[in-house]
């Protein structure tokens, strides 16, 4: 599926992303859809092209490169998030799936999300969706219970490609 409808046009899918990157377009798709976020995306990364130029800002600043997107607790997570990292983590995004978590507005999807798309890190990226698409593909139903650790343990796949197929999916 992936080699042959793979979106790689998206501009979150290039080779060399940072982390930062991986965040904010990880932060911004919850709850929406990727058609209206990759203006958006763009537009952001142009104004705050690195999480310093993000930490500085203040929220009046901000809220007009993101008013649209709705769910304003997320912005507000994202200047909280990106203060942290300049000054906790010298404005390195943590390689910790339990430090990333520690952030605001990070849980578990987006901490594997950034340690798979930003630090090739063999780890999955498992949400409600994924678990669906996974519940469908091996017990025949979106409402199946899928295990994370089973998993982990039994798709020797590449999980960078594998994460991107499954939300192309």
């Amino acid at each position: 599926f992936y080699k042959k409808y793979a979106r790689l046009s998206l501009p979150w899918r290039r080779k060399n992303i940072t982390p930062y990157e991986v965040w904010v377009s990880e932060i911004m798709l919850q709850q929406t859809q990727v058609s209206r976020v990759i203006k958006y995306y763009k537009k952001f990364l142009q104004k705050f092209p690195d999480i310093f130029s993000l930490a500085k800002c203040s929220w009046k600043e901000f809220v007009p490169h993101y008013r649209g997107l709705g769910y304003y607790r997320r912005g507000e997570n994202m200047l909280k998030t990106a203060r942290i990292i300049v000054k906790t983590f010298q404005g390195i995004f943590p390689m910790d799936k339990k430090a990333l978590q520690s952030l605001p507005g990070v849980g578990e999807y987006t901490a594997a999300a950034i340690l798979s798309f930003a630090y090739n890190k063999d780890i999955i990226a498992f949400d409600t969706n994924a678990q669906r698409v996974y519940g469908r593909f091996f017990y025949g139903s979106r409402f199946a219970h899928v295990s994370l650790k089973r998993l982990e343990k039994s798709l020797a796949l590449n999980k960078k490609k594998l994460n991107a197929a499954i939300m192309d999916f």
